[in-house]
């Protein structure tokens, strides 16, 4: 949903499967649902993260990974 933050994963299926994380952390500005199409979500990205973004959806399968709230949380206290 929107607001949320996620770690964007590229998966391989095709040869050697394989899934490689290539953005932490980005924040979904937002989420498009079709009812017979998986959802349409857009990230908010600097323009280098979203060159590899496109490559990744050219040649692969894209894995969006929702990350725990609490973490941030954590990492600001130490």
């Amino acid at each position: 949903q929107p607001g949320s933050r996620v770690d964007v994963l590229v998966v391989n299926v095709r040869g050697e499967a394989y899934a490689r994380r290539v953005l932490e952390d980005v924040s979904v500005l937002q989420v498009q649902k079709a009812e017979a199409q998986r959802p349409v979500v857009t990230v908010l990205a600097l323009p280098e993260q979203a060159d590899r973004l496109a490559l990744a959806d050219a040649m692969q399968q894209i894995r969006l990974l929702a990350r725990n709230p609490a973490e941030k949380a954590r990492a600001a206290g130490e």
